[in-house]
């Protein structure tokens, strides 16, 4: 009885290791699972964001069923004794191609979170952040829009033009305008889209639907 007793005991001891061994090493498996997956490397969500706003500002474009595009480098405006690329608008040449404005003022932006400086013009007004053009809007007809066309053309442009001539250059545009509203997209020399555009605000004939003529025009850098 008793060699049946040390047999029994014996025989618990040893699955007792064997099982104590099994279950340690099926929890290492788990933790070294976990570790693994916990030291994955995670983006920032604040890197993954600049991230995709990057490579949508690098998605190259092109006209389309929907909407005109125009490099930048085409876009002219004329005020006052002289005329600028509007790439090549600043606060300061501003002042020598446009004159000295009526007034200047300096409004908070909340988009920006900045002030931003306001030259008011008789017939537009330009905005600067940090000195950089971001916005004109063009009211009469002191101030123009000239755009080189894809065709070596030049169309001049200021409010009370026809929109005919709108219809006609940037058709895509034109057709699938937003209301009053015909957005023209602006992209970079080698044809990457960017965040800016031209927006022709039209006035409709009282008499019918149809928009004939350009009322204003505003830029949007």
């Amino acid at each position: 009885m008793k060699k049946i007793i040390i047999i029994f005991t014996t025989f618990c001891l040893i699955l007792g290791v064997f099982l104590l061994k099994a279950n340690t090493n099926g929890f290492n498996f788990l933790f070294t699972s976990t570790a693994k997956i916990n030291n994955a490397p995670v983006m920032n969500p604040v890197a993954k964001a600049i991230t995709s706003k990057a490579s949508k500002k690098r998605f190259k474009v092109d006209d389309d069923t929907y909407s005109n595009y125009i490099c930048a480098d085409s876009v002219f405006l004329y005020g006052g004794p002289g005329f600028l690329k509007i790439t090549d608008i600043t606060s300061a040449t501003a002042l020598t191609a446009f004159g000295t404005p009526s007034s200047t003022r300096t409004e908070f932006s909340e988009v920006d979170d900045a002030n931003v400086l306001i030259y008011d013009y008789p017939a537009a007004e330009l905005s600067f952040l940090n000195g950089e053009l971001i916005n004109v809007d063009v009211t009469d007809e002191g101030f123009s829009f000239e755009f080189v066309l894809p065709d070596g053309k030049r169309w001049l442009v200021t409010p009370g033009s026809e929109a005919f001539d709108l219809h006609n250059n940037f058709t895509s545009s034109y057709e699938n305008g937003s209301g009053h509203n015909v957005h023209l997209f602006l992209k970079t020399p080698s044809g990457f889209k960017t965040d800016g555009d031209i927006v022709f605000g039209l006035l409709l004939d009282i008499n019918s639907d149809i928009s004939n003529t350009i009322h204003t025009l505003t830029l949007r850098m």
